[in-house]
């Protein structure tokens, strides 16, 4: 906390940010990248989300559904899938048996109005088909990718649920063509692995930038930077992140019982403060 932010600042408190190194160790390293890199892998989702935005229209069984045709056909490749929407066959028009040691591959029987479906419920259910229909209704062997299916309705969901929710200013530069990034996220997340690198350094966050690296930040928010170019200096940032941890002067990890000492040293300070601002004994959990 920058000293011009700081309205009061109790003796106790004096004492913890005089003993900070105590909690300074090289697991900064992990939870700055990480934390980045997930933020990086955001703004590649949301940069897809914009320039590929998905229809209000959830995804459906049948967009995932392909034909194998029983009879060959002229112009057609053998055992080349076909989209199902390319066969001219309505699944509603049809029944499915399963196809044994093919998990998702069916036998598809046409029998026109009569059918139940193959789809009820948003699940694929397979019939028993007589044998004298076998030869005489199949039409060919349906595969239904069910798992591309359900990712592609996750997708959807996430999607909306987004556009929901998100601010519209923000995004108005990207849909327009003149931007292809959440530039501001992006800032944020330059800002983080700065900031990261500095504790490696030094042993303390930046919370206030100045010079060219404030300059940096404010280039990344204006949109100065191609998308691709800040994903290459991400990359970059997370190479020399790792350099970094090598040679940090930093402990691996906290000293535990340094720390339970400074503990029980505060407590007892606080004790004593509350003695003399109370006149009677207090008693505080924290001490054995």
């Amino acid at each position: 906390m920058p000293d011009d932010c700081v309205v009061f600042e109790s003796p106790l408190m004096q004492r913890l940010l005089q003993s900070r190194d105590l909690f300074v160790t090289k697991q900064a390293h992990s939870s700055h990248v990480h934390y980045a890199m997930s933020q990086i892998k955001r703004a590649r989702g949301q940069n897809k989300w914009v320039n590929n935005p998905q229809p209000e229209t959830c995804p459906t069984e049948e967009d995932f559904c392909w034909l194998i045709p029983f009879n060959k056909q002229e112009n057609l490749f053998p055992l080349r899938p076909i989209p199902i929407e390319k066969c001219g066959i309505d699944l509603a028009e049809c029944h499915c048996a399963a196809v044994e040691q093919l998990g998702h591959a069916y036998s598809l029987y046409h029998y026109g109005k009569s059918a139940r479906g193959v789809f009820r419920g948003g699940l694929i259910v397979c019939e028993s088909i007589p044998k004298e229909d076998e030869r005489t209704k199949c039409v060919g062997m349906l595969i239904y990718n069910r798992a591309e299916h359900e990712r592609a309705v996750r997708d959807h969901a996430h999607y909306w649920e987004w556009r929901r929710h998100r601010n519209d200013a923000r995004w108005q530069s990207q849909e327009r063509g003149e931007r292809d990034y959440d530039a501001k996220n992006m800032m944020h997340t330059f800002r983080l692995l700065l900031s990261g690198e500095n504790i490696l350094r030094n042993g303390r966050p930046l919370v206030r930038f100045e010079g060219e690296q404030l300059l940096f930040l404010l280039d990344i928010k204006n949109g100065r930077f191609a998308y691709d170019d800040l994903i290459r200096m991400a990359d970059d940032r997370f190479a020399q992140f790792a350099a970094l941890l090598e040679t940090s002067p930093l402990p691996d990890t906290a000293d535990a019982e340094r720390i339970d000492t400074l503990l029980h040293e505060m407590t007892m300070e606080w004790e004593e403060r509350q003695d003399r601002t109370t006149g009677c004994r207090s008693h505080c959990s924290l001490l054995p």
